[in-house]
């Protein structure tokens, strides 16, 4: 895990400015950074890291790595490393570091003409890679985008780095906050943090992930899509009981993958199925994890009697973390988060993952794993009820599936739009989804913002509902958010389930196994049904890894907002009369909560950096 940047093309970029931009890394890469600059022609060419080392900590896994007139930089794991290297290399071949990091360069190199490269890695990256020969420059980010990947391009060249401020420090700068992307985040909540490929800076934008740029010596620029979620997998042709059977070894193989380090990994362990999978996992492969988990001292996400089994039944080392921020403190995370990756932070569980990515430094943990993307893989939200109905809507056990539903699911359901779908069993929308309404919209006085997805193709509703969690709605702000906060703290953070092979098998089943009998992820818990206790697979409540906004911030948030109030680019776009008889209200809903996070989480990325607002 590391820190990349760099620039090809006819500018000519200045001393202080590699400087600059290597000083903004160190927290990406505390343990050893350096660059490599080249001239070739009218062309300059400086490629940037930062190391957290994480496999091979030795001298000799450093980068840039630069061999055969190629020249890579990279960020992020290669989990599948020892399999490619026995692969395709022969066992008397010599290499110099027993680091993934060589490995993806060998298969970079091997496969240069296309990118069947692809096919084979298992992992998560961002890589810039330089092609010798060709004076070609390769940008290539994961098939999740779990690694930041961001680029401006400019009429001299391309700039591209981990995070816009990198590209801010080497290109000399100062971008505008892109105030639309701020107001749909501010409307629409954390499911439009990242629903296209625009920064928060003006101009900066995302590299897609899955996708490869290669940008050629006259400075053109090409884009490939090596993989997308919405290309359906053919569908399975065997049994259910074959269809665990494969689906057991498969996750198995793929988790114990990801334990790969040479420094102790933490476990953030909640009291649902995908943290307790891996701490099962762990447990029977003689991996000891540390464990940390919260006390969040409210009994609406409160999972204590879960985590408790749990770690009773595999012998956990593990500690539970109680939220004791004030609200300047609070605020001074948020801002400096903000700052270091030009972005606020999308949503208020963010301020438990920064709690426990601390605890998890103290443990001397250079990677902690989360359960991220167990529910977009498997559907898991209880959002996904919905379109589950939708999809079988002319099948004849579509009644008794509902009444199921209504009467083991629906109870444990705390919002009224998530158990009351207002539709009866001959009339339903079918492009419901598409129109996700923000929580207390009236509270905004800007014109009215277009919150729909892209059109999304999908076997089903069910499976286009995925594809949209996938590629727009949950998993992209989750996957950002963990990336800003771990690499803030020097931390790796790793989600064991997004694997493109798992992927692939998840989308491969029919609806009815993923949901049915008034349980999501069905299969996944019925796979693993005597491996984990019946409590944690069998539990329906959702409960979620959440806290309220005022509870996560024990004193003073209501003195922190009164500069809130009188913000001038936020008054213009809030009525704040409306904030304020929140701010009064004896009890808040969490849709209120959630407001006032997004509120102050604005509040912090303006004040960060003294960012140009116009």
């Amino acid at each position: 895990m590391c820190g990349i940047a760099g620039y090809y093309g006819t500018n000519k970029i200045q001393e202080d400015n590699i400087r600059c931009t290597l000083e903004s890394m160190d927290k990406r890469g505390p343990d050893h950074n350096s660059f490599i600059k080249k001239t070739f022609g009218s062309n300059n060419l400086i490629l940037m890291q930062s190391r957290l080392s994480i496999l091979d900590p030795s001298e000799s896994a450093n980068q840039p790595i630069v061999k055969n007139n190629n020249i890579m930089v990279y960020n992020g794991e290669i989990y599948n490393y020892l399999e490619l290297r026995d692969l395709f290399f022969r066992k008397n071949e010599t290499f110099d570091s027993s680091s993934d990091t060589e490995i993806l360069f060998k298969i970079v190199e091997k496969f240069r003409e296309t990118n069947q490269r692809y096919k084979y890695i298992d992992g998560m990256w961002s890589f810039a890679y330089f092609d010798g020969v060709r004076k070609e420059l390769t940008l290539s980010r994961d098939y999740f985008g779990e690694k930041p990947l961001y680029i401006l391009k400019a009429s001299h060249g391309i700039y591209f780095g981990s995070t816009p401020v990198y590209i801010e420090k080497l290109s000399s700068s100062k971008p505008c906050i892109n105030y639309k992307k701020l107001s749909k985040f501010l409307v629409y909540d954390f499911r439009h943090y990242d629903s296209d490929n625009d920064s928060f800076a003006a101009g900066i934008e995302s590299v897609p992930a899955g996708t490869e740029l290669r940008v050629t010596s006259s400075g053109k620029i090409t884009s490939d899509c090596f993989f997308s979620p919405i290309e359906e997998s053919q569908q399975i042709s065997y049994g259910y009981q074959e269809t665990k059977e494969r689906l057991r070894d498969l996750t198995i193989k793929l988790i114990k993958r990801r334990f790969r380090s040479d420094f102790p990994i933490s476990l953030f362990l909640s009291g649902g199925i995908d943290s307790s999978l891996i701490a099962y996992i762990a447990s029977q492969n003689s991996k000891q994890l540390n464990c940390i988990s919260i006390d969040t001292r409210d009994s609406r996400y409160d999972e204590k009697k879960e985590i408790d089994r749990i770690v009773s039944e595999y012998s956990l080392y593990h500690c539970y973390l109680k939220p004791n921020y004030t609200a300047d403190k609070t605020f001074e995370i948020l801002q400096d988060i903000s700052h270091d990756n030009y972005a606020p932070i999308p949503c208020q569980n963010y301020l438990l993952f920064d709690l426990m990515v601390k605890e998890a430094k103290v443990k001397d943990t250079k990677v902690v794993m989360t359960g991220l993307g167990g529910d977009e893989l498997f559907a898991g939200y209880l959002s996904h009820w919905k379109f589950y109905f939708q999809s079988m809507r002319d099948e004849y056990s579509w009644k008794s599936e509902y009444n199921c539903f209504l009467e083991n699911v629906a109870p444990w359901i705390r919002s009224d739009s998530l158990k009351d779908f207002g539709f009866d069993y001959e009339k339903v929308n079918p492009e419901q989804y598409q129109e996700e309404v923000g929580d207390h919209q009236s509270v905004f006085t800007m014109p009215r913002i277009d919150g729909s997805y892209q059109k999304t193709p999908g076997s089903s509703y069910l499976k286009r509902k995925l594809n949209i969690d996938i590629l727009y709605s949950t998993l992209p702000p989750h996957l950002r958010a963990s990336d800003m906060v771990s690499m803030y703290h020097s931390i790796e953070s790793r989600a064991p389930f997004l694997s493109k092979e798992l992927f692939e098998f998840s989308r491969s089943l029919p609806d009815k196994y993923l949901m049915g009998s008034g349980y999501n992820k069905s299969i996944l818990r019925n796979t693993f049904a005597k491996d984990i206790p019946n409590e944690v697979v069998f539990q329906r409540e959702k409960k979620g890894f959440n806290v309220e906004f005022s509870q996560a911030t024990t004193k003073g948030l209501e003195d922190s907002f009164q500069d809130i109030y009188v913000c001038e680019y936020l008054t213009e776009l809030i009525d704040m009369k409306r904030i304020k008889a929140i701010m009064n209200k004896e009890t808040i809903s969490n849709a209120e909560s959630k407001l006032l996070f997004r509120i102050a989480s604005a509040y912090c990325f303006l004040k960060s950096g003294n960012r140009n607002i116009y």
